[in-house]
């Protein structure tokens, strides 16, 4: 009996680290310290747009593929809209390219701008990000209330 409970134990003990380091294999880009600012862009000729500029801080970087900026009424929704950026490399340097533009990723934090319809802009409550990894594993979200 003394036997079967070491056994019981030491195989409890096994299926829990085996958990943990799925767990932690699953999320290898983790997203922080969210910080949307918003202002209206003279050098835009129309004046029902505006841009938003994006500050977010990530671990991991170099294991980063694509970036999602979600534009929704409630937090981690995207029923305003959905820009996606591609998370590229050159040696030790990376940069997030959204659209035409490309924007640096530097000491692990990646500062990006994204323009938005005024219509747009009036029907988002929150910003929310997620970053897919190159295994395909999604990214833990962050959101913030910019409306």
């Amino acid at each position: 009996m003394k036997n079967m409970k070491k056994i019981f134990l030491l195989f409890f003990l096994a299926l829990a680290g085996m958990i943990q380091s799925n767990a932690l294999k699953a999320q290898t880009v983790t997203l922080y310290d969210l910080n949307p600012r918003i202002y209206s862009d003279s050098s835009l000729v129309n004046e029902s747009m505006l841009r938003l500029n994006i500050s977010v801080k990530m671990q991991n970087v170099e294991q980063a593929d694509s970036v999602f900026f979600m534009l929704g009424s409630v937090a981690n929704a995207s029923d305003a809209g959905m820009i996606k950026g591609k998370i590229l490399s050159t040696g030790t340097y990376f940069y997030a390219s959204v659209g035409p533009d490309q924007f640096p990723v530097t000491n692990n934090e990646l500062n990006a701008s994204i323009l938005l319809a005024l219509a747009q802009f009036q029907a988002t409550r929150f910003i929310s990000m997620r970053v897919k990894d190159v295994t395909g594993n999604v990214s833990n979200i962050v959101s913030l209330r910019i409306n």
